[in-house]
């Protein structure tokens, strides 16, 4: 066996970069040479040590630098001397810093909004449990969910009592009933819906209470009616008249006939 002490160099090998590392460099620095600031396509890049392997620099990104081709051939194995470079790293560290702060900040705000949002659905569940003794289930929370998407808190809490209070039937147990409980939950966003556009358009409450007229009465064109009575308001029908005309005609079409007759004869007056 050899007594002698194999010698050994000091020398550090080079490590090929990955693709994926020349990638994060690239897109870090902008594909833009640090050195001269000339950008892809105009020059060929590389990825540059800032401290030379050779001297004992490393793979990591801190020590990585996008380069040019001419300024990375002429640089060589020599210290950077240029503080800029140094500079531009210790900027890029703080925006990175800033960066997972910042995201940091959203994924609370995130989880904030979501104890916010559950606590939300459960109020609106309580409302509806104390007016009819039943709470939604887990698809009922997901229908609360969505509603919550397109209506206020308090516009939901409005819809609840009018739908609940209209369409609850109640068993001889004084127990409400799943078909009227359904179809009240049901109804919870139609009827917040109808009371924003009556919020926005007052009229509209003569308008679908005329509706409801017709609809006990006669068939209606469910299309095509809230569009002709609209079009009536806006050539200052009497809505009373209206009103009378639903509760007197004989069927759908002698109803249209008429309102239409009205709206032709006003909207060439309004043209004369």
């Amino acid at each position: 066996m050899s007594k002698v002490n194999s010698k050994k160099t000091n020398t550090k090998k080079r490590k090929n970069l990955t693709k994926k590392t020349r990638f994060e460099v690239f897109k870090r620095d902008s594909f833009t040479c640090q050195y001269c600031g000339n950008a892809a396509p105009n020059v060929v890049l590389e990825v540059d040590h800032i401290k030379a392997v050779a001297n004992g620099g490393d793979n990591g990104l801190i020590n990585l630098i996008t380069s040019c081709f001419s300024c990375n051939r002429g640089k060589g194995a020599r210290k950077l001397d240029d503080n800029t470079v140094v500079e531009k790293q210790r900027q890029q560290l703080e925006e990175l810093n800033e960066r997972r702060i910042q995201l940091e900040m959203i994924m609370d705000w995130r989880r904030d909004v979501e104890d916010i949002d559950k606590i939300t659905v459960d109020m609106i569940c309580e409302a509806i449990s104390t007016k009819s003794q039943l709470s939604p289930n887990d698809s009922g929370k997901r229908d609360i969910r969505k509603w919550l998407k397109r209506y206020s808190f308090d516009e939901i809490l409005d819809a609840i009592d009018s739908s609940f209070s209209q369409y609850l039937d109640w068993d001889n147990d004084e127990e409400a009933t799943s078909e009227s409980w359904n179809k009240a939950f049901d109804y919870v966003p139609r009827i917040s819906s109808v009371k924003r556009r009556t919020k926005e358009k007052p009229y509209l409450r003569e308008l679908y209470y005329i509706r409801g007229i017709l609809r006990n009465r006669v068939y209606v064109n469910e299309s095509y009616i809230m569009d002709l009575l609209e079009d009536a308001v806006s050539y200052d029908a009497d809505l009373e008249g209206v009103k009378y005309l639903a509760k007197t005609c004989n069927n759908w079409t002698q109803f249209k006939e008429k309102v239409e007759d009205y709206i032709c004869v006003m909207k060439e007056r309004s043209e004369q």
